[in-house]
């Protein structure tokens, strides 16, 4: 097997292109009408301005720092394809794509059939003439302190952002291990051995029969200060017979990232307010150790009358035209 490169690399598993030739064609557009202002980004390129940045080496942090940083005084940018980015990414990262997913095929394609050295180059072709409209992509976030910029490896894809971004003002720094160190030894990690090993909250387990408004409760909990985890709201479903009526299912990776920062949010707090859950949730499974507390921890057990229930359900699920529908399906 070929070793994969940052920059040219398909996405795991992806050996398809998912394309919407729509917005190919309004990119082709976009680009034509605007041929005049990029052949002098294009000259720029040329002419050396920008040449070899993808080899240039950039300042570094690691994961840890730039997620301890990023809240109070920076920013994380996810530079990878916005399908990778949907798919999963760094909890509150932004996506300003270094290119389409249209774009990171034909490089795939090109690294593949010719080169590492040809897909570099078709890399520049595509990318020298929108440089400037790239850059504008990052004028919002000008007055952030610090932009941390990270790829699926902390390959080529950061380095080449963040060496564009230090040349035309701005703090950035490249993220080493990106996405894939992310997920392995911070996410997946603390899910699978940290927290296991020792995390002190014990939780308190609201159970219950379907409709008797234990959602209701947490969310009144949380509005009082009180410490939460909601776990339907995480997983994008409701967790009962109709629990994904109405609601946008998580992939497994979001759910598990958007866990994990809770868990690590509240880990010093003594308690921890939580639904009663089987181990999945819609299309999403729990980490057995957050299974293993909602069995094992202080439950309570929540009832409420008959009529009560069929007021709380039809509020939580006949909600739209489209939901009753789904009802009846």
């Amino acid at each position: 097997m070929s070793p994969q490169h940052d920059l040219m690399s398909l996405p795991n598993n992806d050996t398809t292109p998912e394309l919407d030739i729509a917005d190919r064609f309004s990119e082709l557009s976009t680009e034509n009408s605007n041929n005049n202002n990029e052949s002098a980004t294009t000259n720029t390129i040329e002419n050396g301005t920008y040449r070899g940045i993808e080899k240039t080496p950039s300042p570094c942090v690691e994961f840890e720092q730039a997620l301890a940083g990023s809240p109070q005084s920076g920013i994380l940018v996810d530079t990878r394809t916005p399908k990778e980015y949907n798919e999963a990414h760094v909890y509150n990262a932004v996506n300003v794509p270094l290119m389409s997913n249209y774009e990171r095929h034909i490089i795939g394609l090109t690294y593949h059939k010719e080169s590492k050295d040809a897909a570099i180059r078709k890399g520049w072709e595509l990318f020298s003439p929108i440089i400037q409209q790239f850059l504008e992509g990052f004028e919002m976030y000008r007055e952030q302190k610090v932009i941390y910029v990270y790829c699926w490896r902390g390959g080529m894809r950061s380095r080449i952002v963040t060496n564009l971004l230090r040349m035309n003002g701005y703090n950035a720094i490249q993220v080493t291990g990106g996405f894939k160190r992310y997920m392995n030894d911070i996410v997946w990690k603390s899910l699978n051995e940290t927290f296991p090993a020792n995390y002190p909250p014990k939780f308190i387990v609201l159970f219950g029969n379907s409709g008797n408004g234990k959602t209701i409760i947490l969310k009144e909990l949380q509005k009082r200060g009180m410490p939460v985890i909601d776990l339907e709201g995480l997983a994008g479903h409701k967790g009962s017979l109709y629990g994904g009526v109405d609601t946008t299912p998580q992939s497994q990776k979001m759910f598990s990232i958007h866990l994990y920062h809770e868990l690590e949010q509240l880990k010093d707090s003594p308690y921890i307010f939580v639904e009663g859950e089987a181990n999945k949730i819609g299309n999403v499974f729990l980490p057995d150790f957050v299974y293993a507390k909602i069995m094992g921890d202080l439950k309570v057990d929540i009832k409420a009358s008959i009529e009560t229930r069929v007021k709380y359900t039809r509020a939580q699920y006949c909600t739209t035209g489209v939901a009753l529908e789904n009802l009846h399906d």
